[in-house]
Order: structure tokens, then sequence, then C-alpha cells
């Protein structure tokens, strides 16, 4: 049975079963799809905006019994519906703007490994895109950011497959690399299609339900596996690549440059948890705790921004209310200890930052920052190097720099994963007004945008 969850009440009631499920989830997207992610993203963007709504669809297996916050979960879909151009609706994945991976979960696994687990929501959504111009539940366009090659090839092999609007996408580079890998897919997906009519099936035949993919910005990672170790993995680089890395992790060394790690559930202990002391002498450790975390984010906040502002960039946390998501998210990441901050210091004061995810024996690369003042001891190399070298000893079996093409990457070995956006609809009109939609959020400067919103929400926004 197939349960639409449109509150953040509703969300936060399943959260126990969310977290279970999601983390039997072997994926990149772990972290992104956690419940403590999503309820952050939900509270700060989504709750009472006008013309946007959480749509997040679990499908439960119903031999399994219980309530819905305690029956087991089969497939999760966490996506909300935003309203464009006044009349038209939209369906995208909660904090696609935010996250590196996106995914539609099942039992068995992220992309296509599980698709068959889905059907109950490919059908819901494809009931959604047929439905009549005047019905509530009318979708005009599923927009899905971030996804693997995989899955984007599951849920559109049928249309592609035909020559129909996707067929263009099997000409690209990429599929050309990977034609024996798409035709699996597509005799896959044929099959998967006519035992379940999912998305995209039938209606495609009609010409109906219409698909376009693009790429959606590289992830570039280490497979930490094929080298066994961090001096196995240094063999590999030519002589004068890893004499470079190496010279400069010294050189830094002989400066005094510290690496700095900050002990997981620094937040939690912070909130009171952790410490298994009573009274005034517990409530000063705890304070003391979430004093030292707050100032550890507001440092990385600091280096982060100082490194986009050399390079002429307003950086992620140009904004108060970004900052206030950011801090409480980090908090609750931290608290499931999915938070790793690391820190280079250098005559007492911190010099490059970075965040990372340690999740499903992956460590993942969010966010780096350092201050270009100190550009001359390399603290970016020096701190990718120590983070790799801790990723080794973890036993991590993954060291993911996530998107961005920046050269670095390439020069430490890491290998390209694409990611896609696709975009699902019936009618072309819908499909370009979205595209309109999005290029005008992009495009327009900031206080212009303040100014439009506030226009469309006072005379023309809606809920969705």
């Amino acid at each position: 049975m197939v349960k639409i969850i449109r509150d953040c009440q509703g969300f936060n009631a399943i959260k126990g079963g969310w977290d279970d499920f999601a983390s039997r989830i072997d994926s990149p997207a772990a972290v992104f799809m956690s419940h403590g992610w999503l309820s952050a993203w939900i509270k700060y963007f989504l709750d009472g905006k006008r013309g946007k709504k959480p749509f997040i669809a679990v499908d439960y297996d119903d031999k399994a019994g219980g309530t819905h916050g305690t029956r087991a979960i089969r497939a999760a879909a966490p996506l909300y519906k935003e309203r464009f151009f006044i009349f038209f609706r939209s369906l995208r994945f909660i904090s696609d703007d935010y996250s590196d991976y996106r995914d539609i979960l099942t039992g068995q696994g992220a992309c296509f490994t599980g698709m068959a687990g889905m059907s109950g929501i490919a059908r819901e959504l494809e009931k959604r895109l047929n439905a009549g111009l005047c019905s509530a539940d009318r979708l005009d366009i599923i927009f899905l950011k971030q996804v693997s090659g995989a899955f984007k090839d599951a849920i559109s092999g049928d249309v592609c497959g035909r020559g129909g609007k996707g067929a263009g996408i099997a000409s690209s580079p990429a599929h050309l690399r990977l034609r024996k890998k798409q035709r699996f897919l597509h005799a896959c997906s044929q099959r998967y299609l006519a035992m379940t009519g999912g998305l995209g099936g039938a209606g495609a035949e009609r010409g109906k339900i219409r698909f376009k993919s693009k790429p959606s910005g590289s992830c570039y990672y280490i497979d930490l596996n094929k080298y066994g170790s961090m001096e196995g993995y240094l063999e590999k680089f030519n002589s004068k690549q890893r004499y470079n890395i190496l010279k400069r992790v010294k050189d830094a060394g002989k400066e005094g440059v510290e690496y700095v790690t900050v002990p997981q559930g620094s937040a939690a202990a912070g909130a009171g948890g952790g410490a298994e002391r009573d009274g005034a002498a517990s409530q000063a450790d705890g304070h003391r705790a979430e004093t030292a975390y707050v100032d550890y984010i507001g440092e990385f906040f600091n280096l982060h921004q100082k490194r986009w502002r050399g390079k002429g960039g307003k950086g992620v946390f140009h904004s108060a209310a970004i900052r206030d998501f950011f801090r409480s998210l980090f908090g609750v990441l931290d608290e499931k200890g999915f938070l790793n901050l690391s820190f280079l210091k250098f005559e007492g004061k911190f010099i490059a930052g970075a965040v990372c995810f340690d999740a499903g024996g992956r460590r993942q690369v969010y966010l780096p920052g350092f201050d270009p003042e100190y550009s001359y001891l390399h603290p970016g190399i020096v701190l990718t190097y120590y983070n790799i070298e801790e990723a080794f000893a973890a036993g991590r079996s993954e060291f993911d720099f996530l998107k961005g093409p920046e050269d670095y990457k390439k020069r430490f070995l890491a290998e390209k994963r694409e990611n896609y956006k696709i975009y699902i609809y019936r009618n072309r009109a819908a499909y370009a007004l979205f595209k309109l939609n999005i290029f005008l959020k992009n495009e327009i400067s900031s206080a212009e945008l303040r100014f439009a919103s506030k226009i469309y929400e006072t005379f023309i926004g809606f809920r969705a």
C-alpha cells in the first residue's frame, strides 16, 4: 500500500521506520536520504511556504501488519510538490539543491536492482500525470535531479528503446560507451514494465508521457578497495605526482601545520547526551561541548566563505538563514554519527576545514574551505591527503569528492560517476514553462528574486 505523507508531522511520525529502512540501503545517497537530512530541509525551506508541500511516497508491506509508523517499508520517494506559473504543478526531490545524490529507495537497494520494488510508487505517480485538468491530484511534470545513470535508464528504457522522446539520449558519448549496458537495462525494463505497468509504460506508447534527460553534474570518487592501503594508493601515482603531494604534506608538517578532527557527538553532548554525570557538572560539560561545536562550525563557515570571496563568489553560507539551516543539519548528522569535521591548524589558527560524511563504508567530502592567505602552505592538498589517509585507516571502501569537476580531484586519481536530471511530463507547454521557471530562478539576481518572490506570494501564490 502506498501512503502519501503531506506534512512534517506525518514524516516525523515514521522517523524510526524510515531510518531503519534507509540504513539498509547501500547507496551513495544514504546520508542525503536520511530522515534527519530531509526533515531539516522541510523545516527550513518547505514548512509554511506558499505553493510548496511535501509529497513523500512510502510503499508499505501490507503483509507485515502494524500501523504505518511501524510497518515495514518496501520503497520510499522523498518528494515535494510545487506550483509554478500559478496553475502548473511539479514534483521534485526534497533537498535536490543541496544534495549530491538522490534516489527512490527500495528494499532491494537503490537504482535499477530495486526497480521492481517501486512499482507501487511508479503507478501512483503515473496516475497523477494522467489525471484530468481539474483534478486536485494532477501533476504536470516530474523533475528528478542528481539520479544515477542506472536509475535513469530503468525509468526511461521503454521510451528510449522505441526511438521516442528520449531517443537522443542513447546517442550521447556516455551512452555510446555503455551500449551493452543500455541494451541489458532496456530488456530488463521491458519485462518490468510489462509486469507492473510502471512509470512511462503504456503512456509512452500512446505518446502521453514524455521523457527527457540531461547530465546533472559529475561526482568524482576513489575506490579505496582497489588500492588496499594508503601505501598501495600512493604507488599508483607517477613519481612526480607522488613526490609533489608528499613534499607538500611534509613541508606543511615542518612549518607546524596540524591536522585536527572534531570528536563525533560533540553536538549531542552539548544537548545533554553522551555525558554520564549528574547535576551541575554534567550541565557544565554539556555546555562546553555545545559551545565548542558551535565554534567549530562557525570556524568552518568562515573558512568556506573566505575561499569563495577570494574567487569573487558569494559561497554557500552567504545568508543567516542558510547558516542556521546548516548549523541545525550538521548537528543532527553529528548526533547520528555521520558527520566528520576536520581542520588544519597553523600558529593557533584554523586555516582549512572540511565537512565530510561517513556512512555505508564511504567518506564523502561535502564542503571544503580554506583561508587564501595561507595558500603557500597548500592547505587544500594537505587536508585532502589526511582525509584520504584517515578513510583508509577507518576501513572505508570509497572516498567520494561529490559533485564538481575540479582538476585536483582527478590529480588524486578520482574516477567519474555521472549523475542526471530527468523530466517526465505529458504536456510540452508545461515542460517549456518549467524550464523557463528554473531559468528565471537561477538567473535573476538575489535582490530582484526577493522582490519577485514577495510579489508572487502576495498576489498569485497558492497552496500546492
